[in-house]
């Protein structure tokens, strides 16, 4: 499924995502203001966008390792915005 937004806030766009992932539909990608989204089990994401374009690459390499680390992925990085979703709450 493709969806069609723009959002300036980063936590209005982190409630759409969310509410989608409740709906059964988890991101996949991002571009240009379209969401593509695949099916999924209701609630399985939660998602986080992080404000990264004044991090260092080695700051990046380190918190998308904390990220992981912590059972989270890194979906898409674009515009210094990343999405982070992680199965169950965090």
């Amino acid at each position: 499924m493709v969806k069609f937004r723009l959002y300036y806030d980063k936590d209005k766009e982190e409630v759409f995502l969310n509410s989608m992932a409740n709906q059964g539909w988890c991101m996949e990608r991002f571009i240009l203001g379209f969401y593509r989204f695949r099916p999924c089990e209701k609630g399985e994401y939660t998602y986080r966008i992080d404000l990264t374009n004044d991090k260092s690459a080695a700051a990046l390499r380190d918190l998308f390792e904390l990220i992981q680390d912590s059972g989270g992925e890194v979906v898409q990085t674009w515009g210094g915005m990343d999405d982070l979703p992680q199965t169950g709450f965090f």
